[in-house]
């Protein structure tokens, strides 16, 4: 079958204008800038191609950490190899194909059909076939694939917020599995501490039963302190193990391999005032991402409309009858008439999504706020109690088990005075660690809330 020029011509200018639109993969153009929080850490991001990001059982067992372990490696690795926040990475790969995807035109069609044949008469065979070959083409109105591509951009920056948000998460949870460890070391070291006194407490005693000036029984007692101590320092050994396996598993190990934690809790900071400290709301995903929420309910809502458009259907080809021998020109147009159907259904349901997706928004942002109020209440109180701990608590605790002490031995005192002070001390020292813990969680978790130090004054400004 032959068709005249001009029909393959006209056929190839349109497949062109088809073809020649199409788009180009685009990749990183979709993920937030890092907030401030644990933004030195680097977060690595899914590779363009998927299939080398699926690691063997073998590499996961091979991470190392140091041995002696600082809260940077920590989050490093954390980081580098959580599961979660790669899921959240691949979500973001996933909505950069999708916009891809929404780029692209719809495919051309040939169609061949052949008529007059096989048929009575004249007809009877393929003499009188006249056959024609068309190449069609959907043209769509109402600017459906720009639109596409808006809704598809405006998703993929919700997913690009969603990992931004992982990414804190993780950050934040490593710090505190990193502080908890810390606080289970210094509590094995008050433990080891505590295990003395009850040994110098014993011996004290021995002396004082030796001379006489005590009765045995205080010796039992003093033993029975010594045993209870030792129990403590047991138990404490163990919470340690424990927190370095939670510390681990924070980037998918199985087993420990570190030795101990390098760290300290943070010393407690008299926090800025709460109207200073809830400016660093705005730049935190849970705020910052709600005029990418509403540019998607608006994106969602304009595809609607224009799928209600109707779309124009186009051909050109040629046609050859073999009984006249001529060859002629065709031109298809396929208008569909929006009588019944101009997805009014469609339109609806997604306005009722928006409104329904604002009033989502505006719960997240009054949830947001009731949550940074909370938490910042919670860092003033730990605050105020780990000062009073220190400050005040501390001391006395100390000067009571000395001055008890050296009552004892000059023996104004009964031992039971003594283990009394020494248990008081003791007691002390773990609503001190106590406190000292519950103050640095409470930062962690106002830092987390506004994607920033409390105190870097610079990140504030901004």
């Amino acid at each position: 079958m032959r068709t005249y020029p001009r029909a393959k011509c006209a056929a190839i200018a349109l497949l062109a204008v088809a073809l020649g639109c199409s788009s180009s993969p685009k990749h990183d153009y979709l993920w937030r800038s890092a907030r401030p929080l644990g933004a030195e850490a680097t977060a690595a991001r899914p590779p363009l191609d998927p299939a080398p990001a699926v690691p063997s059982s073998e590499a996961e067992a091979a991470v190392e950490a140091p041995a002696s372990l600082t809260l940077d490696a920590a989050v490093g690795l954390a980081l580098a190899g959580s599961p979660e926040l790669a899921a959240a990475g691949w979500d973001v790969r996933v909505a950069e194909a999708a916009a891809w995807q929404a780029g692209f035109r719809s495919n051309p069609e040939i169609a061949i059909e052949s008529e007059k044949i096989l048929g009575s008469g004249g007809r009877s065979g393929f003499d009188s076939a006249a056959a024609s070959m068309t190449l069609e083409y959907t043209l769509p109105l109402g600017g459906k694939r720009g639109k596409r591509v808006s809704a598809a951009d405006a998703q993929g920056r919700l997913m690009a917020w969603d990992y931004e948000a992982a990414r804190l998460d993780i950050y934040t949870d490593t710090r505190k599995a990193f502080l908890a460890a810390v606080v289970a070391q210094e509590r094995e070291a008050l433990a080891v501490r505590t295990v003395e006194l009850a040994v110098g407490a014993l011996d004290t005693v021995t002396a004082q039963v030796a001379a006489g000036r005590s009765p045995a029984i205080e010796r039992t007692r003093a033993e029975m302190a010594v045993v209870e101590a030792e129990s403590v320092l047991r138990t404490s050994g163990n919470a340690v193990s424990a927190s370095y396996s939670a510390l681990a598993a924070r980037w998918g190990a199985t087993v420990v391999n570190f030795e101990r934690v390098d760290g300290a809790l943070t010393p407690p900071v008299e926090p800025p005032p709460a109207a200073e400290a809830r400016n660093g709301l705005a730049q935190a995903p849970a705020l910052a991402r709600y005029s990418d929420a509403l540019d998607a309910l608006d994106s969602a809502v304009a595809v609607a409309d224009a799928e209600g458009a109707p779309d124009i259907g186009v051909g050109v080809g040629g046609q050859y009858s073999r009984d006249v021998k001529e060859r002629s020109f065709l031109i298809e147009l396929g208008i569909p008439l929006p009588v019944f159907d101009t997805n009014q259904g469609g339109v609806a349901e997604a306005r009722a999504a928006a409104a329904k997706g604002r009033m989502e928004l505006r719960h997240a942002l009054a949830t947001t706020h009731a949550t940074f109020e909370r938490a910042y209440s919670d860092l003033l109180s730990a605050y105020h109690e780990a000062v009073t701990t220190r400050d005040e608590l501390m001391p006395r605790a100390q000067e009571l088990l000395d001055k008890t002490m050296a009552g004892y031995k000059a023996g104004k005192f009964r031992y039971f005075d003594a283990l009394a002070a020494q248990e008081e001390f003791v007691e002390t020292q773990e609503a001190d660690l106590q406190a000292r813990a519950a103050y640095a969680m409470a930062l962690a978790e106002v830092e987390r809330l506004i994607a920033r130090e409390l105190h870097d004054t610079e990140s504030a400004a901004e």
